[in-house]
């Protein structure tokens, strides 16, 4: 087991992922230092730092000090190869040698760009002097839940309903970076990250529906205009609109299936179900009713 007292800096500290990260870091008494771009986001943390992953200087300045990092960049960025590269250089800089990376399931896929500028970071990395290792994870469940419209009783996916994918629960995923970062043994690997139930959306329909209840139905919805939609919601620009679009047309080709073996193996136990994250992102009781009605976290 790893035993530092110098901080694990996380870059992209401030989003979805990178939060509860830092917290479960923390939980465990483990230093961290949590690298933001914004200075609004530096309060929400014990330790932060302000860098742009556009400026090897401040990065460097940023994480000196730190035993290593991990490299969460911002979704579907076109500079994400950049981002990466400044990052690598300022680990050399400041003498850090260990160094692990937030991919993506199934990388190398020339459809899905931002998936495939992963895949060149990977490489990136594998050809950089670090001791790396590379996290793979698929869809998370909490992308899922985000097709539900519970005021329509409906499940509605932009991509066909009997496509095929291994969602990971953030948790499990949190839990897991945090193993690697906290252990020994997980030099020069790349993990494929996915979660133990092999659901298409009429499955994920069929639980949502036993834990929730009501007559949630499942319906495809045109991939375009949801797109546009979700791209609103999200700030994205035109071509960032066209990357969710490309990557929801390769779901409704291919969907995203994984293999659970390696979560496990990293977690050290069996991963969580897709029921259970309802129960808790939903807060229903054990019955499977609201704990607080209309409320999620």
């Amino acid at each position: 087991m790893v035993d530092h007292m110098e901080p694990i800096a996380i870059l992209g500290a401030g989003g979805g992922t990178g939060r509860p990260l830092v917290a479960e870091l923390e939980r465990r008494g483990v230093p961290v230092r949590a690298i933001v771009r914004r200075r609004e986001q530096a309060g929400a943390f014990k330790n932060a730092r302000i860098a742009d992953l556009q400026n090897v200087d401040q990065l460097v300045e940023a994480v000196a000090g730190s035993r290593a990092i991990h490299l969460i960049p911002p979704v579907f960025n076109d500079k994400e190869g950049l981002f990466a590269a400044n990052a690598i250089s300022a680990a050399q800089k400041a003498g850090i040698a260990r160094f692990t990376y937030h991919s993506v399931l199934h990388a190398p896929t020339p459809a899905m760009p931002h998936h495939l500028r992963k895949s060149q970071v990977e490489l990136m990395l594998r050809e950089s002097p670090l001791i790396w290792t590379i996290l793979q994870p698929a869809m998370y469940v909490q992308t899922c839940f985000t097709f539900l419209d519970q005021s329509a009783e409906a499940f509605t996916p932009p991509f066909r309903l009997d496509s095929l994918f291994n969602p990971i629960d953030l948790p499990d995923l949190t839990e897991a970076a945090a193993n690697i970062l906290t252990s020994d043994g997980h030099e020069f690997a790349t993990y494929e990250l996915a979660g133990a139930e092999r659901l298409t959306p009429i499955d994920m329909t069929q639980i949502l529906r036993t834990r929730i209840g009501g007559d949630i139905v499942a319906r495809q919805v045109p991939a375009e205009a949801f797109a546009r939609s979700r791209a609103k919601q999200r700030g994205f620009d035109v071509r960032q609109t066209e990357e969710l679009l490309a990557m929801y047309s390769h779901y409704d080709g291919f969907g995203l299936p994984g293999n659970c073996n390696v979560l496990e193996m990293v977690l050290g136990r069996k991963a969580g179900r897709f029921a259970a994250a309802i129960t808790r992102e939903f807060k229903l009781d054990n019955a499977g009713k609201a704990a607080t009605a209309g409320e999620r976290v």
